[in-house]
């Protein structure tokens, strides 16, 4: 009750006062470490969180406040006890000893990977119907390899949908043999690894409505993935605490893929681009529309 009274009186306290400017607006209710004040009589606790008021919003026809959530935990505090158990926790030996390796030159500025770019992506492919007593198939999703067994991607991926396989070492998908260069560096790949899907496990609270929440899911494979080619190699994951903590606000970022491109058609070749990365707050006010 207090912290209902308290709540409401920051609604209208903010109503009257210049709102602060911060990355980490968001609603009080999704600051756990913020709301948890909200029920201390303190003078000096109540006066932090009415200079942390960043803005109203009403949802449902209700006016809530908006609080700098920075102002209350820095992100090395919140995932501390997490930071802990990643780096001594018993399941990092199952993350493969060698990760990441980047094989041939890169095509600076070009639109298409380098045939050896990317080892760690995976294509997920799925039922779409039956013809003739036989499954129609296609690549709908992408995913990477976190280890011999497991593949990283987005839970509304798997999410109500039928699997029918992972493909590693893809390049171009209309192709059999895949071939880039010029003489005398021409190479060609033609081995690839299709590999059906025993288990999918989506994130136990992703949402989509009325937000985008915890798109996140893993495959585990019906038999591992033969590391000995080229073209296939497990992502490098940020099991430090050094590297989880850096903040990546305005760096930039490559994204690889078979996805849809500016002409709104589906790439049947591997691509990348380079993208900046936004803030949590831009991208909360993105998803929030």
């Amino acid at each position: 009750m207090i912290q209902t009274l308290l709540i409401c009186l920051l609604v209208i306290q903010a109503s009257d006062c210049t709102f602060a400017k911060c990355d980490s607006c968001m609603l009080l209710r999704e600051c756990p470490e913020a709301l948890n004040l909200a029920s201390d009589t303190n003078p000096a606790v109540k006066q932090r969180l009415q200079e942390a008021v960043c803005g109203i919003k009403t949802v449902d026809g209700k006016r809530h406040p908006m609080i700098c959530c920075s102002n209350f935990i820095t992100v090395s505090e919140r995932f501390a006890e997490t930071c802990i158990d990643i780096e001594t926790h018993d399941n990092v030996a199952l993350l493969p000893e060698k990760c990441g390796g980047i094989n041939g030159d890169r095509i600076i500025g070009g639109l298409y990977a380098n045939l050896y770019e990317f080892p760690w992506m995976a294509l997920i492919s799925f039922v779409t119907g039956i013809h003739n007593g036989e499954r129609q198939t296609q690549f709908q999703c992408g995913g990477t390899i976190i280890n011999s067994r497991y593949i990283l991607t987005a839970a509304h991926c798997v999410e109500s949908k039928v699997i029918a396989g992972v493909r590693v070492g893809e390049f171009n998908i209309n192709t059999p043999e895949d071939c880039q260069g010029e003489y005398p560096h021409y190479i060609c790949e033609s081995h690839i690894q299709d590999i059906a899907v025993v288990k999918s496990i989506p994130h136990e609270d992703f949402k989509i409505l009325p937000n985008v929440q915890n798109d996140i899911a893993l495959l585990r494979l019906k038999v591992p993935i033969d590391f000995s080619f080229k073209n296939v190699a497990p992502v490098c994951l940020p099991i430090f605490n050094e590297l989880r903590n850096i903040s990546l606000d305005g760096k930039r970022a490559t994204v690889a893929g078979w996805g849809i491109t500016e002409f709104n058609r589906a790439s049947s070749v591997l691509r990348k681009v380079d993208l900046p990365i936004k803030t949590e707050n831009e991208c909360r006010q993105y998803y929030d529309r």
